[in-house]
């Protein structure tokens, strides 16, 4: 096994992160360090990994041209010594072999320690796919810029306004009495007249002069107080928001965009704009759940929780994801089975732009205007035909 190099400046800036973090920072910062992104390399999208003996793989960046030839590259910030490891460069070795990826880039620390059985496989692939297979050693100096470069694209933490946190609880705990308010109101509807105690039914509807001296805080008392031209208070907490209230809505808005803004180019704008509406109807569901004022009147019966459904928009981007799968799985199996680049083509497995969806809401609403304007042409024509029969008996 490698040795390593312990307590050198690069182990020092990575010792206090999650292993997750340490393979988004080491991504990015290759990415601005070797200028990936300008030669053509991305993150691929989720739906495109290959099939291999050994289960399915996917890399941390890749470049695919016009004839489908795929090149991969690799990023490894520190050790490689575990089962895992193996197993990825068995099935690098795999996809090369088939042809199924073209050329794959290894980008290793010096000095960050490898199993036997790493070096071996790795060591085999240079040897065996000299024009196919780099390993790429990186110096400790270098690594470090590498990772000042991608921990300058992490986002800066957010702080909360002051009160917020509080404000948040407070409503949890308002919308948590409000259930079990509403499910003690539901039993007492469903427990039969008869049953109930003459001192419970005297609760439920009190005289309202006596209601209103024995409890001057019910919420029945407060509403025969009210302006019956008042709007209801649940209505002008919607219509006028409390400065606390504004400054949680604009927070979250702003954590949302950050959110999507950090997912690059990986989602269209009409996506990132589907994105945003999702979370913004997740926080509306959640704000209409809190009971500012209750009356028991209005009490309603516990009802099944919502399924949200899905909308055409996400109907057609999962049945393009479906598609694009189809695609990648067909490719793989062709290359496997040694079709030529020019049959490839001729089967439209060569292209590198998504597949074609057909737009059905645009397409019957295309339909239907063509079916308009082809019925006010015929009428048209028919009363061109009424005005010159008129006018030949006139004449």
């Amino acid at each position: 096994m490698d040795t390593a190099m312990p307590g050198d400046g690069y182990d020092r800036d990575r010792e206090n992160f999650k292993n997750n973090d340490r393979g988004r920072i080491w991504e990015n910062g290759t990415d601005r360090f070797f200028r990936d992104r300008e030669n053509g390399y991305d993150k691929p999208p989720q739906s495109r990994q290959y099939w291999t003996p050994e289960g399915y793989r996917r890399y941390d960046k890749e470049r695919v041209d016009d004839n489908g030839h795929v090149r991969g590259v690799e990023d490894k910030s520190g050790s490689m010594t575990g089962d895992n490891d193996r197993k990825e460069l068995e099935k690098d070795r795999f996809l090369l072999e088939r042809g199924i990826v073209d050329h794959l880039l290894l980008r290793t620390v010096e000095g960050e320690p490898k199993s036997k059985e790493v070096r071996e496989l790795i060591d085999g692939l240079a040897r065996d796919y000299p024009d196919r297979f780099t390993h790429q050693i990186i110096p400790r100096r270098d690594a470090r810029e590498i990772w000042a470069r991608g921990l300058k694209r992490e986002p800066s933490p957010q702080l909360e306004l002051p009160g917020v946190g509080e404000q948040a609880r407070l409503q949890k705990e308002r919308q948590r009495q409000a259930r079990q308010q509403a499910a003690r109101e539901a039993r007492l509807r469903e427990q039969p007249a008869q049953e109930k105690e003459p001192q419970q039914r005297e609760r439920e509807n009190p005289p309202k002069s006596k209601a209103l001296e024995r409890d001057p805080l019910d919420p029945r008392a407060r509403e025969s107080e009210r302006d019956p031209a008042a709007p209801p208070a649940v209505a002008r907490e919607r219509a006028e928001p409390t400065p606390k209230a504004r400054e949680t809505r604009e927070r979250e808005e702003a954590q949302a965009r950050e959110m999507v803004d950090r997912l690059g180019g990986y989602l269209s704008d009409a996506q990132k704009a589907q994105v945003l509406a999702a979370l913004r109807q997740e926080r509306d569901n959640e704000s209409q759940d809190v009971v500012l004022e209750m009356k028991p009147s209005r009490v309603q019966e516990p009802s099944m929780p919502h399924v949200p459904q899905r909308t055409p928009q996400q109907e057609r981007e999962n049945a393009l994801a479906r598609a694009i799968q189809e695609r990648e799985n067909a490719r793989a199996a062709a290359k496997e089975a040694g079709l030529s680049p020019e049959i490839m083509g001729i089967l439209g497995l060569n292209s590198g732009s998504p597949p074609k969806m057909i737009d059905v809401d645009h397409a019957r609403t295309r339909a239907e205007a063509e079916r308009d304007r082809s019925i006010h042409q015929k009428r048209e024509r028919e009363r061109s035909e009424r005005e010159r029969e008129g006018r030949h008996r006139d004449g």
